[in-house]
């Protein structure tokens, strides 16, 4: 039973030769990225990233968020959020490709709450203002061209608590980004 034992490993220490590898590796790659949300600009917003790469797979960054618009029509308004992320990437070229991403934000909201009087037949529209975190995940696409990226990509995050009722319990994150990596 020994002997059978030892063969057998000694047989899959033969088989599992595992350093063999189907990219070509290049340690001189470019790190790190800048990036602009485009599609934050037809809602009067911005949107800057900056990601850098750990290895061909994963990369950290954070982004920061300012919006100029308001609509009283929405249930809430981002005023602004500063995020973290962690991506991982499963591309052929360096950070790049279809990735998934966990982030955790910070961030700060107007939530409008109707308030109804039916005694008096009118309502009150009210603004909350939430500042609160949330964690989420998300998924998208990059491209790399020339050191030139762009990006699809989209996220929802969980908001843990709030301090009123009736809050949204979400928060979305979504990208067409644009940026050069250098």
């Amino acid at each position: 039973m020994k002997r059978c034992f030892v063969f057998l490993l000694l047989l899959s220490s033969l088989i599992a030769y595992s350093q063999e590898t189907s990219r070509k590796l290049n340690p001189d790659f470019r790190k790190n990225e800048l990036r602009l949300n485009a599609l934050l600009l037809l809602f009067e917003g911005m949107e800057f990233s900056y990601e850098r790469a750990l290895n061909y797979d994963c990369s950290v960054g954070g982004s920061s968020l300012i919006l100029a618009y308001k609509d009283s029509d929405l249930e809430s308004g981002m005023n602004y959020n500063v995020t973290a992320f962690g991506r991982y990437y499963f591309g052929k070229k360096p950070v790049s490709g279809f990735f998934l991403e966990t982030f955790l934000m910070f961030f700060n909201r107007d939530n409008f709450i109707d308030y109804y009087d039916y005694n008096r037949s009118y309502s009150l529209r009210k603004i909350e203002r939430e500042t609160n975190v949330a964690l989420g995940l998300g998924f998208g696409v990059k491209w790399i061209r020339r050191n030139f990226s762009f990006e699809l990509s989209t996220g929802l995050g969980r908001v843990p608590r709030s301090a009123y009722n009736g809050y949204i319990p979400f928060v979305g994150r979504g990208a067409f980004g644009v940026g050069y990596r250098f």
